[in-house]
């Protein structure tokens, strides 16, 4: 849902722009970054998520490799700086 919100910004803040009333629900370039970030982190649980909700056949099978999968590689964290936290 987030992706394609992301592709249809424009139109989105075109109609959303030209009613007075919905004027300021026309996402902010703040938004947009926040939706992107967070496509980011989801994008890559998409395929998982289509892989194990697949009614035709038995799809228990695809968890220990979903799971040796997230917890080696999605879930570790990235090489770089740390994030400061402002008290």
């Amino acid at each position: 849902m987030v992706e394609r919100l992301l592709e249809q910004e424009k139109a989105i803040a075109q109609v959303l722009g030209a009613d007075k009333k919905s004027r300021h629900l026309v996402p902010t370039w703040q938004d947009i970054d926040v939706l992107e970030s967070i496509n980011k982190a989801v994008s890559p649980l998409k395929e998982f998520t289509d892989a194990l909700s697949g009614e035709a056949y038995v799809s228990v099978s695809y968890l220990k490799p979903v799971i040796h999968l997230l917890n080696n590689s999605l879930l570790q964290p990235e090489e770089g700086p740390a994030p400061r936290r402002s008290c």
